[in-house]
């Protein structure tokens, strides 16, 4: 592989590296992307695999690609992290809703309003 051709592969992995850094990840759409460009870095990564990584050319690459991934890592573990709170908290509000409903007392008082229409 020439030169060129193998600083085009670490740009484009460097570009879809910052690309999946600059999804937001709270919708359906955005977990697709991130799927869709992970694919792409994987079909990357194969051909790079082929690369000289001694080479001097090279290792600045290297280097900014393990300094993007290891953003890469941080944000999926801090999402997956808020995702699962998230779930905890509309558990623990599903939780209370049902207490509220099922206690007479709670509802006499009007603490509880259910908009069942």
């Amino acid at each position: 592989m020439n030169r060129d051709a193998m600083e085009d592969l670490f740009l484009q992995l460097i570009r879809i590296s910052n690309e999946i850094l600059a999804l937001e990840l709270d919708t359906f759409e955005d977990l697709a992307q991130l799927e869709y460009l992970q694919n792409q870095q994987t079909e990357l990564m194969e051909q790079i695999e082929q690369v000289d990584h001694s080479s001097s050319v090279v290792k600045p690459y290297i280097g900014e690609l393990k300094s993007l991934e290891s953003q890469i890592q941080e944000k999926l573990y801090l999402n997956r992290h808020d995702s699962e709170n998230q779930i905890k908290k509309m558990q623990n509000a599903v939780k209370l809703r049902g207490r509220y409903q099922s206690n007479q007392a709670i509802q006499a008082e009007g603490y509880f309003v259910d908009n069942q229409n």
